[in-house]
C-alpha cells in the first residue's frame, strides 16, 4: 500500500505517516521512487486501533471534519479564543469532549448554529 492509502485507512495525517516511515517505525520497502507498506501490517494495526480508547484531544483538521466546518473557520475561532485549546509543542489540540458537545448542540439547533460557525 502507498503512504496515502495507509493514511486514509488508519485516519492518520499523511505527514505523520511519512514521519513514522522516516523514523523506521513503519515497515516498508522502496520500489524505485515509490514507498510500499505491507497490507497485513496496516490491517493488523487497524484492528489494534479499533480496540484502543479514543484520544482525549483532537487536532484542528479533525475538529473541522467532525463539525463539518471549513478548517479556516476553525483556525479563526481558535485565534479569537472561542474554541478551548492547548498548545503541545507546535501543535494545537482541542478537547474531544468539547467538540462532541458542540456537535450535539449544532445538531439540535440546526441551521442557526451552522451559520454562526
Amino acid at each position: 500500500m502507498r503512504p496515502k492509502e495507509v493514511s486514509e485507512i488508519l485516519g492518520i495525517p499523511l505527514s505523520t505517516i511519512y514521519d513514522r516511515l522516516n523514523a523506521g517505525l513503519i515497515p516498508h520497502e522502496r520500489i524505485g521512487r515509490s514507498i510500499v507498506v505491507p497490507r497485513r501490517w496496516v490491517e493488523e494495526l487497524k484492528r489494534q486501533m479499533e480496540g484502543a480508547p479514543m484520544r482525549e484531544f483532537l487536532r484542528p483538521r479533525e475538529v473541522s471534519k467532525i463539525l463539518g466546518v471549513p478548517l479556516s473557520t476553525i483556525y479563526d475561532r481558535l485565534n479569537a479564543g472561542l474554541i478551548p485549546h492547548e498548545r503541545i509543542g507546535r501543535s494545537i489540540v482541542v478537547p474531544r469532549r468539547w467538540v462532541e458537545e458542540l456537535k450535539n448542540q449544532m445538531e439540535e439547533m440546526g441551521e442557526v448554529c451552522r451559520r454562526f460557525w
